[in-house]
């Protein structure tokens, strides 16, 4: 998981990528999300249908105030319709997930004014975050 920088978001919000996009995946960021309490969590989620969705987002709905699935473009093998994987978070325990077309829509969106300022977390697929990374060159990670 990396914190995102550069990428203009409203006072008071962050953003955050993980590739993380299997049950062991899901496992490993639940057990870093109670340290995270002090804020919002808003997870923005796009998945591909050859992996475990419910596997994955059951153990992080506990800890997210939202949750918006996008599709993830460009990818190697068929992703999850947006609003298929809004049933499956529904089913896997979180409250009134939503979709979006696109990343950028759905950050908007969260950051204008209808939600607290929190963190944001896009997870769920590598080709996900590699379409955003594409998009958003000058986005820069912890490490750079």
């Amino acid at each position: 998981m990396e914190r995102l920088k550069d990428y203009p978001l409203p006072d008071g919000w962050e953003l955050w990528a993980d590739g993380g996009h299997n049950p062991g995946a899901g496992k490993a960021l639940a057990s870093f999300l109670p340290e995270w309490r002090d804020k919002p969590l808003h997870i923005v989620c796009g998945m591909l249908t050859t992996k475990d969705s419910e596997g994955f987002l059951t153990q992080l709905a506990p800890f997210a105030t939202s949750f918006h699935a996008v599709p993830v473009p460009d990818a190697a093998h068929p992703g999850r319709h947006p609003a298929d994987l809004a049933k499956i978070a529904k089913k896997s325990g979180f409250h009134s997930p939503k979709y979006g077309d696109n990343i950028p829509d759905v950050l908007n969106a969260l950051t204008s004014g209808q939600y607290e300022a929190g963190r944001i977390l896009i997870c769920g697929s590598l080709y996900l975050l590699g379409n955003f990374f594409g998009l958003n060159k000058g986005v820069k990670n912890d490490r750079q």
